[in-house]
């Protein structure tokens, strides 16, 4: 069985832990990045069925990564949810 694989952009240990926790706890894969440079490789080597993107990033926010995000064909129906 596959599991639907989630992105996780954040910075923060403590909210990347709990929404780790509680997806693979449901039975999502979960990858993460730390910042948005990473998050945006990640995206494109990884193909999420959903990425959750932290507004407040350090070198470049949230809304910036969401932006670059959409110009990749591949992603641009990957549902982004900001967190």
């Amino acid at each position: 069985m596959i599991k639907p694989k989630i992105l996780v952009i954040e910075d923060n240990d403590q909210n990347l832990y709990l929404v780790t926790f509680l997806l693979e706890k449901k039975g999502f894969a979960v990858v993460a990045a730390r910042n948005g440079r990473d998050g945006i490789q990640m995206a494109c080597e990884q193909m999420p069925e959903l990425i959750l993107l932290d507004i407040q990033l350090p070198m470049m926010n949230g809304y910036e990564v969401a932006r670059q995000l959409r110009r990749v064909d591949a992603l641009k129906a990957v549902p982004i949810v900001a967190v």
